[in-house]
């Protein structure tokens, strides 16, 4: 039987991206995402709950501009 804690943790591996519509997106298209213990209050769907007795490791693939961009094409 799984306990309501290790139910809760394991909200950190559902697959979540940027084009999930949960995710709240700013005005300008980005995204805040928040770590803790605890979920800042409206803000649940861009958290990731972290647990102070446990090591966690974060992975983030960031994406530039392509070469257009900077040769103005």
């Amino acid at each position: 039987m799984e306990s309501a804690v290790s139910n809760h943790f394991c909200r950190a591996f559902e697959l979540q991206s940027s084009n999930t519509p949960e995710i709240q997106k700013n005005d300008d298209g980005s995204m805040d995402v928040y770590f803790g213990p605890k979920a800042p209050e409206g803000k649940e769907s861009n958290w990731v709950p972290t647990n102070a007795r446990r090591g966690f490791e974060v992975l983030f693939r960031l994406y530039g501009p392509k070469r257009d961009f900077f040769d103005k094409k």
